[in-house]
């Protein structure tokens, strides 16, 4: 059985693999297996499997068991296995923090983070990610402020969790101090920051901005290149959303999908229609390059 592979937890006989004598990584994926689908009665089968064979101590097994009850909307379950956990690591309390949020307990989430006065960076990004992504922008603010208050450090999945909680804001004058103290972090040249960046610029129409943080990057892979196309299309610059594509494949950047949603929702915006449709017509033949061999084509 390959513990990498999940399936749905019907198509398997759980019992058949508790009969067997399983390893840990078994257990494991019968586990994953009953979160994955959401089968929390074989689920408690392994749990009782994992306390009669005292596999119980092992954290490994109890924190997939947390992250299954959370999966199957068993949260008071998922406590009680975290609070038997003797000494639980940065990967328990997140999954447990997770777990609350995703079911729509953010109160109970928090309360789990303060809980830890040893809360590390793992944790409190989750506490963040979780408001982000209830497009609860502020209080995700909030948490970002609290956690450099208690001595935690930022790191880079910090700050992309607060990108996209900016998305739920309604002017970017309430992410200015974040932006601040991004530009002063060591995480301000990571071209994937960047990018997020300019994308934020983009949602609220600063195109010079997106633009000086494009020409500030010592190097653009294909996702940065789409960030500043798009960025153009979405705010009614069209013609310098197709002067960048011809640029972008003018250094040889292949583009993607989303290259060629963004510059063809450019060429429609062009008031100039002969333009539009040689511009069209090009993206088509780039388009038809990338899916077919050349010799194909004639």
């Amino acid at each position: 059985m390959n513990p990498c592979i999940i399936t749905d937890s019907s198509s398997v006989d759980i019992n058949k693999i508790l009969s067997s004598t399983p390893n840990l990584a078994s257990l494991a994926y019968c586990i994953r297996l009953c979160g994955s689908s959401k089968d929390v009665s074989n689920g408690k089968v392994v749990h009782e499997y994992i306390k009669k064979h005292r596999f119980h101590a092992n954290r490994y097994l109890s924190n997939c068991l947390v992250l299954m009850y959370a999966e199957c909307e068993r949260m008071d379950d998922a406590q009680e296995v975290f609070d038997g956990i003797s000494c639980p690591n940065s990967f328990s309390w997140s999954i447990l923090i997770r777990g609350y949020a995703q079911n729509n307990r953010l109160c109970d989430a928090k309360h789990v983070l303060y809980s830890n006065p040893n809360s590390e960076t793992i944790a409190w990004n989750t506490m963040i990610s979780a408001y982000a992504q209830k497009r609860e922008g502020i209080q995700a603010f909030d948490m970002f402020w609290e956690m450099q208050n208690k001595g935690v450090e930022p790191d880079m999945v910090t700050f992309l969790c607060i990108f996209e909680a900016c998305s739920s804001l309604s002017t970017l004058e309430e992410a200015r101090e974040f932006l601040i103290a991004f530009s002063k972090s060591k995480y301000y040249e990571d071209i994937t920051l960047r990018t997020a960046l300019m994308n934020l610029y983009g949602k609220f129409g600063r195109i010079d901005n997106a633009r000086m943080v494009f020409d500030e990057m010592l190097y653009h892979d294909v996702v940065s290149w789409n960030a500043m196309i798009g960025a153009y299309a979405q705010n009614g610059h069209d013609k310098k959303a197709l002067e960048l594509f011809h640029k972008m494949s003018g250094h040889g950047i292949m583009p993607t999908c989303i290259t060629f949603v963004s510059t063809l929702d450019a060429c429609s915006g062009l008031l100039d229609l002969e333009e539009g449709f040689q511009f069209h017509a090009n993206c088509v033949l780039l388009a038809m390059k990338m899916i077919f061999p050349l010799e194909m084509l004639w």
